[in-house]
């Protein structure tokens, strides 16, 4: 401050009024500055923390969700050989060994009217006509459909837009003679035969170039009937697309572990990641500008005690021997973090993959997070990070009053401007009264040396 104050001095001419208040106004402002700044850094560094526990809450919470389903944990290798049939085994799919017979492929009528040559001439001189078009086997359903325009093109027109579920179009077969045709094609499925009667002479839908089949196969010694050669609705979870008439087909479906052990392993990293994140942060001597922001944070340490239970707790729904993951040698190493006894794990994942299953979904699919019913290990586990992170809950409750804290740091910020605003003019009005007395007092020394050397006795006077 003093060399400040030195340096503000002029040569002669006296003092640099506005470089001294300058200077008395920062020493007086800086420190409460970068008092405020300092507390809006760690603020933000906080709130900074915050985030990285949310997000790497949300890496857990997406492993345990792809734990929490029955169904998404069932999983099935497909064996087949057969080119009659492909199979395709999604969630739900059980395993078993199936033996099938294709003894008729699903098919749509078709039918094709009487050659014509123009497919604008007039059918009926004009005058318009009426299709009687009957539909179904099992209880036929008939309809009439006028067709304004009486030509192949306006008998087209008015079948594709009757919405009937029939599709009509004009093709050229290539004779030399009336070689154009009107072709009607229905829905696959017995149900899907049709009739049209014209009431036009010479002119008709008699020749069915396709019959309405229902798909006709046995599967483990039953027979079923189906409209489409897509049949999703006689296996669990698994689609048979029939592509040929064949008899002693083949295929299996065998359980597999694989899924959840992925699922598991992965539950295993987003842990450790989290666990890592957590324990930095309330670390001093950790790695990283963040290290130990959030040491002695009561949040974090709440947060901390939750995760470790999710994994180290027993399930609400146990089943055989088992009641915790650690019971599928996954264990707890002395820092905190997860490991796998891979001899252990696959060996007990694959034996008792229906109690763990059971152990982490309660055998439910898609369970509410606010049902009261046994969810599982992986189901209250969801729902305790569902607390954790909802827009209420202790993480974003904490951010947002750590955000509120900064407005209010930023607005002393400027309280803290105002003030030394006002300071400012104070002391340099204070400065400026100083000078104007300095200036007088001058003015009156040098009046009065003036006088003195115009008197008879003064030395100065020659």
């Amino acid at each position: 401050m003093a060399i400040e104050l030195l340096s503000a001095l002029g040569a002669g001419s006296g003092l640099d009024t506005k470089a001294i208040v300058d200077a008395l106004v920062e020493a007086k402002r800086a420190p409460q500055a970068e008092q405020i700044n300092s507390r809006i850094s760690s603020t933000e560094a906080t709130i900074s923390a915050y985030g990285q526990v949310s997000a790497a809450l949300e890496g857990v919470r997406s492993a345990f969700q792809n734990l929490n389903d029955a169904d998404d944990l069932s999983a099935v290798v497909l064996r087949n050989s057969s080119t009659a049939v492909s199979v395709d085994a999604g969630a739900g799919a059980e395993a078993g060994q199936y033996a099938m017979s294709i003894t008729r492929l699903a098919s749509a009528e078709s039918r094709s009217s009487t050659g014509f040559s123009d497919a604008s001439a007039a059918l009926s001189g004009g005058a318009g006509l009426t299709l009687t078009i009957t539909q179904g086997s099992a209880s036929p359903q008939t309809q009439t459909l006028t067709v304004a325009t009486d030509t192949p093109a306006g008998i087209v027109a008015a079948i594709n837009d009757a919405d009937l579920g029939l599709s009509a179009r004009i093709v050229d077969t290539g004779a030399a003679s009336a070689g154009l045709r009107i072709v009607v094609s229905g829905a696959s499925g017995a149900e899907g035969a049709f009739t049209i009667a014209t009431g036009v002479a010479g002119f008709d839908f008699a020749s069915q170039d396709s019959a309405a089949l229902d798909a006709s196969f046995v599967l483990n010694g039953l027979t079923y009937q189906r409209s489409t050669n897509e049949v999703s609705d006689v296996l669990p979870g698994v689609t048979l697309s029939l592509q040929a008439v064949a008899s002693d087909q083949s295929f299996s479906l065998d359980s597999t572990s694989i899924v959840a052990e992925t699922a598991l392993r992965e539950l295993v990293a987003a842990y450790n990641a989290a666990e890592s994140i957590l324990s930095n942060l309330v670390d001093p001597d950790g790695a990283g500008d963040d290290a130990g922001v959030l040491q002695g944070d009561s949040v974090i340490g709440m947060v901390q005690r939750s995760l470790r239970s999710m994994v180290s707790d027993e399930s609400n729904t146990p089943s055989g021997a088992y009641s915790r993951l650690l019971d599928f040698g996954i264990e707890t190493d002395r820092t905190g973090q997860l490991v796998i006894d891979e001899a252990v794990f696959s060996q007990r994942v694959r034996a008792g993959f229906g109690d763990l299953s059971t152990l982490l979904t309660a055998g439910t699919n898609s369970q509410s997070l606010f049902s009261s019913d046994p969810a599982g290990l992986a189901g209250e586990a969801l729902k305790s990070l569902d607390e954790l992170l909802k827009s209420r809950g202790p993480l974003l409750g904490a951010t947002s009053r750590l955000q509120e804290r900064i407005a209010d740091q930023e607005e002393a910020l400027l309280d803290l401007e105002d003030r030394m605003t006002r300071v400012y003019d104070r002391y340099l009005s204070q400065f400026i009264a100083m000078e104007t007395l300095i200036e007088q007092m001058n003015g009156l020394s040098d009046s009065l040396t003036s006088t003195f050397d115009t008197l008879p006795f003064s030395p100065n006077k020659k």
